[in-house]
């Protein structure tokens, strides 16, 4: 999940907010799953764009056939560059 404060759960914590309840959800459908937050505070997209590759690839380990991948993305301000 990527985004700003919103994503990152401000006010409530990384591991709650709406990306740490949607982890401990989808998380406890299958050993298989998982939900990273990478949200930041006062990101934008922009800065999303510039970090999306490094992000995603470093958490990749491997890739099998039928590998699903989501991505989710929250934003108070979108930046076009």
């Amino acid at each position: 999940a990527f985004g700003d404060s919103i994503t990152h759960g401000r006010g409530e914590g990384p591991n709650i907010g709406w990306a740490g309840r949607l982890k401990q959800e989808f998380e406890s459908l299958d050993k298989y799953n998982c939900v990273f937050n990478l949200g930041i505070p006062e990101d934008t997209s922009t800065g999303l764009l510039k970090r999306f590759e490094t992000e995603a690839v470093s958490r990749i380990r491997y890739l099998y056939e039928g590998d699903r991948f989501v991505v989710i993305s929250s934003f108070r301000k979108i930046s076009i560059p």
